[in-house]
């Protein structure tokens, strides 16, 4: 294992790139999901000790919010990068194709591990973009296609497209960017998806349903 910057990376030729990304992931959303959890439980307890007289249970509220800064925030923190760095390192070894992919194919070329590092925990520090609001329906498409085998979107994005940590956000995204990977996942151009999840879905969508998504989550 070696620390890149403030991440580590561990380095994995027989599993790959992709199972390490989705490891970093499980542990991601366990954290995260538990730091919401928690919070929760942890103001029922201190409001439960403190009106009931029970310094035992205040107590463990204190210890337990030492387990849970160092498992849910520091941890959480050190593995969200994880998708932006695997994303340049895609780019590097050329698992994203298209034509409007070689400039960033030759500028992650020419980034070591520490580079693509820093830049991954820059960029994951930034805030999120922000939808466009338009009188335009919805397409149907959001909710699923059970005749096609393709789940809600919301199911991997978020309800509102706002994606998550591992997952990438697709509202307030440039619509012809969001129009191009999808075709490019279509197409077999893009092939750096865990399991070919998305690539998969992207096969039986048809142009206008990309353009209907890229229209809807686009700014």
């Amino acid at each position: 294992m070696e620390t890149l910057g403030l991440y580590p990376v561990w380095y994995e030729p027989v599993l790959g790139s992709g199972w390490v990304l989705g490891v970093i992931a499980v542990v991601h959303v366990l954290a995260s999901h538990t730091s919401v959890g928690a919070a929760l439980v942890t103001t029922w307890l201190a409001t439960v000790a403190v009106r009931r007289d029970r310094p035992e249970l205040l107590d463990y509220v204190r210890r337990y919010g030492v387990f849970l800064l160092v498992f849910s925030y520091v941890l959480g923190s050190i593995t969200g990068p994880g998708i932006l760095y695997k994303l340049l390192l895609d780019f590097r070894e050329g698992r994203i194709g298209g034509t409007d992919a070689g400039l960033m194919t030759v500028v992650a070329g020419g980034l070591n591990e520490q580079a693509m590092a820093d830049i991954a925990a820059w960029l994951g520090s930034l805030p999120r973009p922000r939808a466009v609001t338009e009188a335009v329906r919805p397409p149907a498409l959001l909710a699923g296609d059970r005749e096609r085998l393709i789940p809600p979107c919301e199911a991997c994005h978020g309800a509102n497209g706002q994606g998550w940590d591992v997952q990438p956000a697709l509202t307030g995204q440039n619509r012809g960017y969001l129009a191009g990977v999808l075709t490019r996942f279509k197409t077999g151009e893009r092939a750096n998806d865990l399991n070919e999840g998305m690539a998969q879905i992207a096969r039986v969508l048809s142009d206008q349903d990309i353009r209907d998504l890229a229209v809807h989550y686009g700014r």
